[in-house]
């Protein structure tokens, strides 16, 4: 049977790749993110892409290595994966390769992480990353700074209109973990609070056994959301320690997110549910005008490295590359893309000057281009064009001297002959 190849994918699904110009986009995201993480004190890691999966399973949930793509180690028939997730591989050098170092650690990243999405999710497989994780540091100041540091991340990158949601796991944990609520009950309530179904809600508790203050405590969940005025609502349902704990953790954060003057771009999320077994403290996320799915996320994770060696208190974020990518190209808050900046021609023979001149723009910064296939000058001319360069250099033209080179705007068609000095800033 003959396999028809127009029917196959060119591409694996979910897997997307970037030609030149999304490509200039994406590194200038990412640099200018970079930079961020860099001047406020973070090193960057650059972790490898495959991990034993034997190691990163004792630090996290089945579900993730199930989705994650794997392959045998020809040398030690291990079973290893491709990475994961990017956060639980730095948790797990924290607590071996770099156990000894002082702490904090302040750590910084540019990677991909890799896991199966079925087609219906419309998730990519490969998720383009970079974040910071802060590790050694459980004061609420160190929380304060991963928000501070996403603000001030998607500010220099360019993004106009977003916002932050934030929230404290603990909190809903102590209002839906309790002893008058069995797993199934839990779960199902964990489930409307997550999804903001008030009258799933009501259906639930109605049927469980609770207190009346902790029935209308479970009720409010789905309604605290909003700005500062939350954390008092919060506090007043709040019938554990736990939860009472958290919004006066909560409160304490934001009290530094003010001092920072950032708190006009955040808002409380207190019946925010996902990531509930993962985080510790705060978390948050990122939601960016223009795309659908939230660009970023972060929070406290103090169980995590602990399941790889000494227990370490541990906060972070991460920003999704390619949505907020897209949610930048949206907001036209991306400058324009540019090609290099010359092609240089040589209709004559002897390449010398040709040469040389390239190498001369190439040493002062510019990108110079060599068109060294023999063709039409108009067609070279269209290539520019084509490519986005901004100018062509011509030499060996008719009617200019061996020292001259026709300067040809690609934007304007406008043409001018200059001394190849000139060219290149020389007197």
């Amino acid at each position: 049977m003959k396999t028809n190849r127009r029917s196959q994918a060119v591409f694996p699904r979910g897997i997307v790749s970037h030609l030149p110009e999304s490509a200039a986009r994406k590194r200038q995201v990412e640099e200018r993110i970079l930079s961020v993480f860099a001047q406020w004190g973070f090193q960057e890691i650059i972790p490898g892409a495959f991990e034993f999966f034997d190691q990163l399973q004792q630090g996290t949930d089945d579900r993730l290595l199930e989705d994650s793509y794997k392959l045998t180690d020809r040398g030690s028939g291990r079973v290893m994966v491709l990475r994961p997730d990017v956060t639980l591989q730095i948790a797990r050098i924290a607590a071996t390769t770099l156990a000894g170092a002082p702490k904090p650690l302040r750590l910084s990243y540019r990677s991909s992480a890799y896991r199966y999405e079925n087609d219906q999710a419309r998730k990519n497989r490969e998720v383009s990353q970079v974040g910071v994780e802060l590790l050694g540091l459980e004061q609420p100041e160190a929380d304060a700074e991963m928000v501070a540091i996403a603000v001030e991340s998607l500010e220099r990158a360019g993004l106009r209109s977003y916002q932050i949601a934030l929230g404290q796991a603990a909190f809903v944990r102590g209002m839906i973990e309790r002893p008058d609520l069995g797993p199934e009950p839990r779960a199902a309530i964990r489930d409307a609070v997550l999804r903001k179904d008030l009258s799933q809600l009501e259906a639930i508790t109605a049927e469980a056994h609770l207190s009346p203050a902790h029935r209308q405590g479970l009720l409010e969940l789905p309604r605290l959301f909003g700005k500062e005025e939350i954390l008092d609502r919060a506090e007043a349902v709040a019938d554990n320690p736990a939860s009472k704990g958290a919004v006066a953790n909560l409160r304490e954060v934001y009290r530094f997110l003010r001092i920072y003057g950032l708190d006009r771009y955040v808002v409380m999320d207190l019946g925010e549910a996902r990531g509930f077994d993962y985080y510790t403290g705060i978390l948050f996320e990122v939601f960016a005008e223009g795309v659908g799915q939230k660009v970023g996320g972060g929070g406290r994770y103090d169980r995590l490295i602990g399941k790889f060696g000494e227990p370490c208190p541990a906060t972070g974020f991460a920003l999704d590359v390619d949505l907020l990518q897209e949610a930048l190209e949206r907001q036209r808050a991306l400058s324009e893309y540019r090609g290099p900046d010359f092609l240089i021609v040589d209709l004559s023979k002897d390449k010398t000057v040709a040469l040389e001149l390239a190498k001369g723009l190439r040493k002062r910064g510019d990108r110079a281009a060599r068109d060294i296939i023999r063709r039409e000058l108009e067609r070279s001319i269209a290539y520019a064009k084509e490519s986005r360069i901004a100018q062509v250099l011509v030499l060996g033209a008719r009617g200019a001297k061996p020292d001259e080179a026709v300067v040809i705007d690609c934007r304007s068609n406008e043409r001018k002959k200059l001394k190849i000095r000139k060219i290149l800033g020389k007197s």
